[in-house]
C-alpha cells in the first residue's frame, strides 16, 4: 500500500487552508491542488501539518495537529480530547 503525503496550512494572509505538497520547507510553501494549476502558496510555517491517513466519522483527512475527540466505548461515557501528532 502506498502512503498518501499530503500536507496542508494556512496562507501568510489568513485568508484560506491550502492543501498539496510541500514544495520549500524553508519558506514553508505548498503548490496548492485546489487550483488546478499548482499554484506555489507561502504559508504559516506553525500550522503545516501532514495528513496522518486517517479519516474522522464524515470522511474528512485528518491533519497532524489537529484536535480530535475519540470515544473509546462508542456510547459516550469513555472520551478523550487527542491531539493528532506522529510518532516516526
Amino acid at each position: 500500500m502506498k502512503r498518501q503525503i499530503k500536507f496542508r496550512g494556512i496562507t501568510k494572509d489568513n485568508a484560506k487552508w491550502v492543501y498539496g505538497s510541500l514544495i520549500n520547507n524553508f519558506q514553508a510553501e505548498i503548490c496548492d491542488e485546489s487550483s488546478g494549476f499548482g499554484f506555489r502558496e507561502e504559508v504559516q510555517e506553525d500550522t503545516v501539518g501532514q495528513f496522518a491517513e486517517l479519516t474522522d466519522k464524515n470522511g474528512k483527512d485528518i491533519f497532524e495537529g489537529d484536535i480530535v475527540k475519540v470515544d473509546f466505548k462508542r456510547d459516550g461515557t469513555h472520551e478523550s480530547i487527542q491531539v493528532i501528532e506522529f510518532y516516526e
